[in-house]
């Protein structure tokens, strides 16, 4: 054989056996490594493995001493004869550090010994181990040892047999090569190394090993197979390791495998929620509610994976459409059947709305069937005094009224698309053609009720466009065309058009997420609620012109609620509102589900390319709608967001535990105020993100300050980018620890001191030398050619510089030259003229160090305070010795438990007093912790305007003593505390973890979180 020839595992570098025996290549499994790449092979493996394949221990050649031989010894010993060097190949060099056997040679005969192959070629055979002693002969029979233990010799007659036999069995050895030799000799063949080319490379196949991606890949395909076979119905586990491996296997030969394995498992899905149905199917064909709602919840705790739960709640969601859509057509059913007499099919219709066991569906045809009874009264029966009605007495109409009411509801159709001046003029238009005084009179109020509804109405989408954050209401809109959905919740942000809001998770139910409600989606009945807890208390008028207004879109229990008074014909019309009135597009409630979704994606930056993309469509597919022409401007400038990125003092953000950037008003900028420890300047930067669009590339120039080149020492790090440590291109990526140098301008001074001013004459203190910005300059900071895929990145500037600065930062896919001073000067003057930018995305500190806190206030829990009724930081509140307000606290933190210790401050009184601690809470995503928490003496904690936790406890704080469950929402999250005292120790002690009492990762804290503004 030749020698051993192999590949290093990642660059292919050639090497050979020797390499191993040398140190300089390295065996790890099936692998092997030349020293370049061995850093990466071994980085997954533990430091004492690491260490024993990189520094193993010298090996200890075995010792051979020869002892005294009596025969004569070999000087010449052949290819054969040397036991450390390779088998078949001539001047092959000896393998060392090899700790095998060694083939020991007789040395005892005489005589010549035969020539192996290859003799007289004239290359000679360097052996470099020692001659292995040999062993001596058999001692003949009967010979007795010598003294001092050696053998006594052999007698002469056996010497001469012993070299007759050497001489017969060398000459036999010799001959038999020979003919090897003369039948053998011809070319040989290519590639395979002759016994004579000993420096010629070995050309053997590369094998080429297995990547430990594709490793992955058929151990994730296994392990879902292995599930397949021996858990059928684990499907939430196979899905996980075929979607794990499909992922993996995208652009690699195993993608066909990995795709087929993940159709499969989601084809069994289908069939097992198809067999669901099937179970459900003669209920539901029969209008049989209850069961099916019941199969597929009981079905949907099955399974624990997120498909499996959405495609059930998918089928939930369907159903209760069908139970609302049939509910609606009974209802119909039940107006037919009472003008026709048929009571007993009213009693069929309700008792299957009975068998469905909702309360609401219920409630709700009772109603209908009181509203359809006081409509038209049944003379034969005598009216319960008794009956406690849920409405008003409603008379029944009268025959003049009766004839009027189909031109009425036609001239009242405008209002319920709310174009009250229309239906104005229409009810105006009726009361001229009506054929009775009485129905002319009715038709003329209301004309005129209508006139004041629409000036009403303005002030109802004003106001409710003012609701306080963090309120709780239930309230209704239309979800889809003439589809309304109630849902109960929170308000977490109100701007002018729209409300987020954030509906209220049912019990051991998946979080829900945050939505968007239109104002003007909002029927009647909200908007009047929303009005009312605004206003505080209502005019008649106002009373009055909401009651019609709820009532003319079916909204009883508003109509209640109000206190008005509404004519009779708006009872009677409110059971049929809904129906009545007109259904927008479908293209309308399309558009708004787009937009609400770009709404959300551009609050993150992984999400804003997706906002991006949908912007675009809206602008070119909805161009007709109403909500893409209320926020045309927004969503026009969100679709061309991408191309081009410019950066003034406003737009960017100062971040980090060592934060010491601050805005200058005065000529905008962003200046360091305070020299850090070079450690430290990861955490103290400016910071910009930007958005990249596929198939473009990007450059990027910063403008930034100093005085000389110490000032102008910064670094930077960057979405995808690259810089090269130790040889090595390693990333710096923003929050990595690793950043590249910035660029520094020439015409700089090296350091601070070597441009100190000098002295005047006679000056007793020398010159100020700050480090200020004192020289602007454009600098590049190199991007990567081509990003890996469009969406979100960003950009760190970083320092420990004082008097570093940074003003303009430009990303551009348009630009290929740097920007010049004119472009700073045009840009300084936007700056300085441009209107405060909206409030940037709050960010917190990953330690809860500053809390809010007010008092002293009086002591007791049972007395509500100004802090449980809303947070106003500017606001002076009557504490028990005088006016209080807001001040920052610093807490003391002993490991994960956050200590509020006010027994020496900072309260002026701290007995017989109560106080309030604030503080907000970022989750990255909806979450489920414990509240774990002390206090001294009683205390009150809300989330998010809800009580979580009372107890009117007296005694010090211990440790963990309640233990209150904590649902944290995504984004910002209100902890407000209350503790009283009654004397000595005064304080709050808490922790938030998960479950398992571990903390939670990612969560971020601040006193302000995204709803307040330091006073």
């Amino acid at each position: 054989m030749g020698r051993e020839i192999v590949y290093c595992w990642k660059c292919a570098t050639r090497l050979q056996g020797s390499d191993f025996d040398a140190g300089t290549a390295y065996r790890v499994g099936d692998k092997v490594s030349c020293p370049d790449c061995i850093d990466e092979l071994v980085a997954d493996l533990p430091a004492e493995e690491q260490e024993a394949i990189l520094h193993p221990p010298k090996r200890k050649e075995k010792s051979q001493s020869v002892k005294k031989i009596t025969g004569p010894i070999k000087t010449q010993p052949d290819a054969a004869d040397a036991p450390a060097t390779r088998k078949g190949a001539t001047g092959v060099r000896p393998r060392t550090g090899t700790t095998g056997a060694v083939t020991k040679v007789r040395t005892g005969t005489t005589g010549a010994v035969p020539a192996a192959a290859g003799a007289g070629t004239g290359v000679r055979r360097r052996v470099t181990s020692a001659i292995p002693k040999a062993p001596p002969p058999p001692p003949e029979e009967g010979a007795e040892e010598s003294e001092g233990g050696e053998k006594p010799p052999m007698n002469e007659k056996k010497k001469r047999l012993i070299l007759i036999g050497g001489i017969g069995g060398g000459l036999l050895v010799l001959i038999v090569v020979l003919l090897i030799l003369v039948v053998t000799k011809k070319e040989p063949p290519k590639n395979v190394p002759s016994a004579l080319e000993d420096d010629k490379p070995v050309k053997t196949p590369v094998v080429v090993a297995e990547s430990p991606k594709e490793k992955q890949i058929k151990t994730l395909l296994k392990e879902g197979f292995d599930l397949k076979v021996k858990d059928p119905g684990s499907l939430g586990a196979q899905l996980k390791k075929f979607q794990e491996a499909a992922a993996l296997a995208d652009g690699t030969t195993m993608q066909p495998k990995a795709e087929d394995a993940l159709d499969d498992v989601k084809t069994r899905i289908d069939k097992a929620v198809a067999a669901i149905d099937d179970q459900v199917k003669t209920p539901w064909t029969n209008n049989d509610f209850k069961p099916v709602l019941e199969a597929y919840e009981k079905a949907k705790g099955l399974h624990e994976f997120p498909e499996w739960k959405d495609k059930l709640d998918k089928k939930l969601s369907l159903t209760r459409n069908k139970m609302d859509d049939t509910f609606h057509q009974f209802k119909k059913q039940a107006e037919e059947a009472r003008q026709n007499g048929e009571e007993a099919k009213i009693q069929e219709i309700k008792a299957i709305i009975t068998k469905w066991e909702s309360a609401d569906y219920t409630e709700k045809f009772e109603k209908f069937l009181q509203l359809m009874a006081a409509a038209d009264p049944d003379p034969s029966k005598t009216p319960d005094p008794s009956r406690n009605s849920p409405t008003p007495a409603v008379k029944p109409l009268s025959p003049a009224m009766k004839a009027f009411m189909p031109a009425w509801q036609e001239a009242l159709l405008p209002a319920l698309g709310r174009d009250f001046g229309a239906a104005a003029a229409a009810m105006t238009g009726a009361a001229a053609r009506a054929d009775s005084d009485e129905a002319k009179a009715a038709a003329a109020d209301d004309a005129q009720a209508l006139k004041d509804l629409g000036d009403l109405y303005a002030d109802l989408l004003k106001t409710a466009g003012q609701t306080a954050r963090l309120q709780s209401f239930t309230l209704e809109y239309q979800d889809q065309p003439g589809v309304w959905k109630k849902v109960a919740g929170k308000t977490l942000k109100v701007e002018p058009t729209r409300i987020e809001f954030k509906p209220d998770t049912p019990k051991d139910a998946k979080e829900l997420p945050a939505i968007f409600i239109e104002i003007t989606d909002l029927n009647a009945g909200s908007l009047a609620d929303l009005y009312r807890a605004k206003k505080k208390s209502l005019s008649k008028k106002e009373s009055d012109l909401l009651a019609r207004f709820c009532l003319q879109e079916g909204a009883l229990e508003s109509a209640r609620a109000t206190g008005g008074n509404a004519p009779d014909r708006f009872w009677h019309f409110a059971p049929e509102a809904r129906d009545r009135a007109p259904k927008p597009a479908s293209r309308e409630f399309e558009a708004r589900i787009l937009y609400h979704q770009s709404e959300f994606e551009w609050r993150k930056p992984a999400t804003k390319y997706n906002s991006i993309e949908k912007s675009k469509t809206l602008i070119t597919d909805y161009t007709s709608t109403a909500i893409v022409k209320k926020y045309q401007p927004q969503i026009a400038r969100r679709a061309d967001t991408g191309k081009e990125f410019i950066f003034l003092p406003s737009d960017l953000g100062a971040t980090g535990d060592y934060n010491q950037f601050k805005l200058r008003r005065e000529d905008p900028a962003w200046v360091t105020a305070k020299g850090i420890d070079f450690k430290d300047s990861l955490y103290n930067y400016i910071e910009a993100e930007f958005i990249t669009l596929p198939n473009l590339q990007y450059r990027c120039w910063v403008y930034a300050g100093g005085c000389c080149q110490e000032v102008w020492n910064g670094s930077y790090q960057l979405s995808e980018g690259t810089t090269t440590n130790k040889g090595k291109s390693v990333p710096i990526d923003p929050g990595g620890t690793m950043a590249a140098p910035l660029p520094i301008p020439g015409g700089l001074k090296k350091t601070h001191d070597e441009h100190k001013p000098k002295p005047e004459k006679g000056a007793k203190t020398p010159p100020e030398h700050p480090k200020t910005p004192a020289k602007w300059d454009w600098i590049s900071i190199p991007l990567p050619k081509a990003f890996s895929a469009p969406g979100a990145k960003e950009l760190r500037l970083l320092t420990d510089q004082l008097g570093f600065g940074v003003k303009y930062i430009i990303v551009s896919s348009t630009r290929t030259k740097a920007p010049d001073e004119a472009l700073a000067k045009e840009l300084a003057a936007q700056a300085t003229s441009a209107p405060p930018a909206p409030k940037s995305e709050a960010k917190g500190t990953a330690q809860p160090k500053e809390w809010l806190v007010i008092g002293p206030f009086p002591e007791g829990l049972s007395k509500e305070e100004g802090p449980e009724n809303g947070i106003d930081l500017n606001a002076e509140l009557k504490g028990k010795g005088g006016a209080v307000k807001w001040k920052i606290f610093n807490c003391v933190m002993t490991g994960a438990q956050i200590k509020l210790d006010w027994e020496k401050g900072p309260f002026t009184s701290k007995d017989n007093v109560s106080a309030y601690a604030l503080i907000h809470v970022k989750a990255p995503s909806a979450t489920e912790g414990r509240l774990y928490l002390s206090h001294d003496d009683g205390g009150r904690a809300w989330l998010n305007g809800s009580r979580i936790h009372e107890n009117n406890k007296t005694g010090a704080v211990k440790a963990d003593e309640f233990n209150v469950p904590l649902k944290l929402e995504e984004g910002w999250n209100r902890l407000l505390f209350k503790v009283t005292n009654s004397n000595a120790g005064f304080g709050l002690l808490l922790r938030i973890t998960d479950a398992n009492k571990a903390p939670i990762p990612g969560l971020e804290y601040s006193p302000y979180g995204d709803s307040l503004d330091p006073p």
